[in-house]
């Protein structure tokens, strides 16, 4: 039987200095300990998605991957909106341009 850590401990002084800090689990990796991260200026929100980003390996092997990558990622954009416009516009591309891999297959 498993158990996960919620919480985490601090002094007064730490807990008033950073008052909007807060704390995330992050993925067990080769390890039955499950690590925490502390940030101590919270966590930014990330919009709520229905679907999980997932990204096809065969995407890759289309002529103009590398060219759609270069110019829909937004290099000037802090890197949790511009990972999240990019996701976008390749969720997009993938219905339009590369269409569904899966629906291609012959069992």
């Amino acid at each position: 039987m498993s158990a996960r850590i919620d919480h985490v401990f601090c002094n007064s002084a730490w807990a008033t200095r950073f008052d909007q800090a807060s704390m995330k689990h992050l993925p067990t990796i080769q390890s039955d300990h499950c690590p925490l991260l502390i940030s101590s200026n919270g966590f930014a929100p990330l919009s709520s998605i229905n679907k999980p980003f997932r990204f096809q390996a065969a995407w890759m092997t289309h002529e103009n991957f590398q060219e759609f990558i270069q110019s829909n990622w937004a290099s000037n954009s802090p890197l949790i909106p511009a990972l999240e416009a990019l996701s976008n516009d390749l969720q997009q591309w993938n219905k339009e341009v590369f269409h569904n891999i899966f629906r291609e297959k012959i069992f």
